[in-house]
């Protein structure tokens, strides 16, 4: 099992968390979009997917015609051949080369927060080593009372709320711009397993067959519509934020 302060997944955790085809997954999928709708006003701008995993994002966005890249920390393998050309792995965002960060001006920090001790150090070196970046998208696990197996098995310090995320944030001058929760409807049911005091699955299944493909995308457009529809304070498994950086910070 990973290590506290090791945010890298270790092999058993990276082969559970990423199978081949979990692209089609309907969580990938629902983030994706929800990512896409948030990013409609950036398609000229650079964007970098830290934590990026096997580049399921990256591969996304660029099939929408964004300019995106991504790096993980891990010793990964890209979802694609046709994306591996703009991953970086076993590489930290901060030793990336000088002439790309300085072209960066969106960051993602998908699911990658909840992994750091300290949030604050990380985020204010992000500022200084990014200095043309301009809006940082961050999502989260949500809420603390859903903690589980599973976030003790990948590592994770905290489930946020919005005051949590807020408070992280303010340390590092930045105001969230905006907060909404998602996957709303897995909020109920995953309460009523900590209740019950049941565990749960540590494998994510990637759908297989083409029945379970279709399946996952009417899922996926379900929770999709979930979250532009319903209001952002009402709670769900999973948290975004959204913030305009002013960034005059010098590298």
């Amino acid at each position: 099992m990973k290590k506290p302060d090791n945010t890298a997944f270790e092999q058993e955790q990276y082969d559970l968390a990423y199978p081949d085809g979990i692209e089609n997954h309907f969580w990938n999928l629902s983030r994706n979009n929800i990512i896409l709708r948030k990013l409609k006003n950036k398609k000229q701008s650079k964007i970098l997917d830290i934590g990026c995993g096997r580049g399921i994002t990256v591969e996304y966005l660029r099939n929408e015609g964004f300019d995106c890249y991504g790096c993980d920390i891990s010793s990964g393998k890209a979802i694609s051949k046709n994306i591996s050309q703009y991953l970086s792995f076993k590489q930290d965002a901060f030793d990336l080369d000088i002439d790309l960060r300085k072209s960066i001006d969106t960051i993602l920090l998908l699911d990658v927060v909840e992994h750091l001790e300290d949030v604050e150090t990380f985020i204010n070196k992000l500022l200084h080593s990014f200095h043309n970046l301009s809006y940082l998208i961050i999502t989260v696990p949500a809420r603390q009372e859903l903690w589980s197996n599973y976030d003790v098995f990948y590592g994770h310090y905290l489930r946020y709320n919005n005051n949590t995320l807020k408070s992280q944030l303010i340390k590092c001058d930045l105001s969230i711009t905006k907060t909404s929760y998602f996957f709303k409807a897995l909020y109920l049911p995953s309460l009523l397993l900590m209740i019950l005091k049941k565990k749960r699955s540590l494998i994510i299944n990637a759908p297989k067959t083409m029945f379970q493909i279709i399946a996952h995308k009417a899922l996926a457009m379900f929770f999709f519509l979930e979250e532009w529809i319903l209001p952002n304070k009402l709670i769900g498994t999973s948290l975004l934020a959204e913030i305009v950086i002013n960034n005059n910070k010098e590298n």
